[in-house]
């Protein structure tokens, strides 16, 4: 748990959560998932740094093929709290004797593997979907928690069918990346917040709860009639200050 924490300080991205004991016990197979799948096969390599401290670890099974070799290696999870954890134990497991395969699940959309090989094309994406859905209640709270990337005021139309999160919003982000989200009260209040701010957008709280990790483009939403501008380069200005270094990345299972 030490190593997975300063891991997801490294990583810096948004949408992981915690690990209680119960699912390490089920990870490390003290507590198999299923009956008759003991976690005996599992297989488990760290990472130390030159000083002894343990900065990574692996967790896979290797499945043998049909004549034995070559062999098919199933990463359960890689967690790595500095970079050169993440390359060692990479090395390790892509040098690993008699294996033709390894297939690697709820890894990141940017993982740095890619660009570490010497032959990208051997490596492959076979599958991408959604993991973490997130749903906006208090929607002052929750822009007012996150940071962002560039300064501006933005005039948020939200539209929630379950009332939670409907109204209209005005956000306000400082040189600082801090933000302030307040309710706009008043149909001549909106009309008056509204000529003064230098962004306006209409969306439903569902498209901006995609939009608060950092893993979907307001231009995108914009093309798709998702979104609507309300002034001119407002989903590109929307997509600047929300913009996050790595996208989310959530890699447990819950």
């Amino acid at each position: 748990p030490p190593v997975f924490a300063r891991a997801r300080a490294l990583a810096g991205a948004a949408g992981e959560v915690d690990r209680r004991e119960g699912w390490w016990r089920q990870a490390l197979g003290l507590m198999p998932a299923h009956p008759g799948t003991p976690g005996l096969t599992l297989r488990a390599v760290r990472f130390d740094d030159a000083d002894g401290i343990p900065q990574g670890f692996a967790l896979y099974r290797v499945a043998l093929g049909p004549n034995g070799y070559p062999a098919r290696l199933e990463l359960a999870d890689l967690v790595a709290a500095t970079d050169d954890a993440y390359a060692g134990l990479w090395r390790f497991l892509l040098e690993m004797d008699l294996v033709s395969e390894i297939a690697a699940p709820l890894r990141s959309v940017a993982e740095p593997v890619r660009w570490q090989v010497a032959d990208p094309r051997a490596l492959r994406k076979t599958d991408e979907r959604d993991h973490l859905w997130l749903r906006i209640l208090d929607l002052p709270v929750v822009l007012g928690r996150r940071r962002y990337s560039a300064p501006g005021t933005f005039h948020l139309t939200v539209s929630d069918d379950l009332g939670f999160a409907d109204g209209e919003f005005r956000l306000t982000v400082d040189e600082h990346g801090r933000g302030d989200a307040r309710p706009v009260s008043g149909p001549a209040a909106a009309a008056a917040e509204a000529a003064a701010d230098d962004v306006r957008v209409s969306l439903s709280a569902a498209d901006l709860a995609s939009l608060y990790l950092g893993g979907t483009s307001a231009v995108t939403l914009a093309r798709a009639g998702r979104l609507s501008e309300g002034s001119t380069d407002a989903a590109a200005r929307l997509d600047a200050a929300f913009h996050t270094i790595q996208p989310p990345h959530l890699s447990t299972w819950f």
